[in-house]
């Protein structure tokens, strides 16, 4: 019996392609979840602003 399937690995495509605009996924309540993830996972905490507020 002969097998078929002949195992490819794709192709890198770099670099990648610039989006164009903005990308709707991407909130502000994302990155503060990111962030939370992060910090828990031990990353440090981002420190606090130091600008006029």
């Amino acid at each position: 019996m002969t097998d078929q399937t002949t195992a490819t690995t794709p192709q890198p495509a770099y670099p990648l392609p610039q989006p164009d605009g903005t990308d709707p996924r991407i909130t502000y309540g994302l990155l503060f979840d990111l962030a939370e993830v992060l910090q828990r996972n031990g990353f440090p905490a981002r420190p606090a602003p130091t600008g006029p507020t």
